[in-house]
C-alpha cells in the first residue's frame, strides 16, 4: 500500500457532509521544505529538478491531463489515520500544477460519492468519458494488504463538480494501489498484491495475472506505443524507484530510474509526460513511516 507523500490530488475523508475547503488544504499540505522529489528526463534520463512544495502526505499517483498534473493521495494532517476508517464520506481533495518546473500547486476540494468502507489509494486516469477516480476499499481495521483481506476496487466518474456512479470494478484478496490504463473501451489494471507482487487483471480477464514479483506500487502509463510500469523496489534498502516496459505483450525486467549513485529513498513513483520532458515524481520517507 502507498506509505508515503504525494504531489498533487489527495483523498480526505471526513465525517458528516462536510468537505475541507480549498483553503484548508492548502495550509495543510503546501510548503517547504518539500517531500515530494523531482526528476526531469529531456532525453538522456532522470536527473533531479529539486522537490515539490508538497508535505503532510501518506500517497502518490501522478496523472497528466493536457498541460496539467495532478496526483492522487491521502492526508494524515486533514483526516488523523487513526480515525479515516470511522468516516465513510469521501472526499477528494486536489492539487494541480500548470507550472513548467512543478514547484508552484494550487489545491481543490472535490466529493466523492460512494459507499461502504472508507477510501485508500486513490488514482486518477482518463477514461474514453473523462476524468475517472479509482480507489480500493477495505473492510475493517488493520493493514488492508496483508493477511489476504477482501478488497474492492472502485471507479467513479466526473461530474464536473464531483465524482459519482462507483461501480466495483474488480474484487479480490490482499491488493491495493490501483493504477488503471484505457486501449479504446478496455481497461488494464495493475495492483500491489500481498506486499511482495504486482498483478494485472483487466476487463477482458479477471483472474490477476502476476507482472513483477519483488515489487509493489505500480504506476502505469503509456509513452508512444509503450506501456511503462514504474514500481517501488524495497530489496536493496530504502524504496528505490525502477520502470517496465511491455514488449510483444511480455514485460521486461525492472531497470533503476534513479541517476547513479542517488540512493535517497524514492516510494510511490509515478511518471508523467509534462512541458516537454517525462518527469519522475516521488516521496522521501518519512523515519518510521
Amino acid at each position: 500500500m502507498k506509505r508515503v507523500l504525494a504531489a498533487g490530488v489527495l483523498a480526505a475523508l471526513v465525517g458528516c457532509d462536510t468537505a475541507p475547503n480549498d483553503a484548508d488544504v492548502f495550509a495543510a499540505v503546501i510548503g517547504t521544505p518539500g517531500e515530494v522529489r523531482l526528476f526531469r528526463d529531456a532525453g538522456a534520463g532522470f536527473q533531479p529538478a529539486g522537490t515539490a512544495p508538497i508535505q503532510g502526505l501518506t500517497s502518490l499517483d501522478a496523472h497528466a491531463e493536457s498541460e496539467t498534473v495532478l496526483v492522487a493521495g491521502l492526508s494524515h494532517r486533514l483526516v488523523p489515520t487513526l480515525l479515516a476508517g470511522f468516516m465513510p464520506t469521501l472526499f477528494v481533495v486536489a492539487l494541480e500544477s500548470t507550472d513548467a518546473d512543478l514547484t508552484r500547486w494550487v489545491a481543490h476540494s472535490w466529493r466523492v460519492e460512494a459507499s461502504g468502507a472508507a477510501m485508500i489509494d486513490p488514482a486518477i486516469v482518463t477514461g474514453p468519458k473523462g476524468r475517472e477516480l479509482w480507489f480500493v476499499q477495505v473492510e475493517g481495521l488493520g493493514d488492508p494488504a496483508a493477511g489476504e483481506k477482501p478488497s474492492r476496487v472502485v471507479r467513479t466518474r466526473w461530474t464536473g463538480t464531483r465524482f459519482a456512479a462507483a461501480t466495483v470494478v474488480y474484487e479480490g484478496r490482499g491488493v491495493v494501489d490501483p493504477s488503471p490504463i484505457y486501449d479504446g473501451e478496455a481497461w488494464r489494471l495493475f495492483l500491489t498484491r500481498n506486499h511482495r507482487e504486482i498483478v494485472e487483471v483487466s476487463s477482458d480477464r479477471p483472474e490477476p495475472r502476476v507482472v513483477a514479483s519483488g515489487l509493489t506500487v505500480p504506476h502505469v502509463t503509456r509513452v508512444g506505443d509503450t506501456l511503462c510500469l514504474t514500481a517501488q523496489d524495497v530489496s536493496r534498502g530504502p524504496s528505490a524507484a525502477v520502470e517496465l516496459r511491455e514488449v510483444g505483450g511480455a514485460w521486461g525486467g525492472p531497470t533503476p530510474l534513479q541517476p547513479a549513485g542517488d540512493r535517497d529513498s524514492c516510494s510511490s513513483p509515478s511518471t508523467v509526460e509534462h512541458a516537454g520532458a517525462r518527469w519522475l515524481l516521488c516521496a522521501m520517507e518519512r523515519p518510521g513511516g
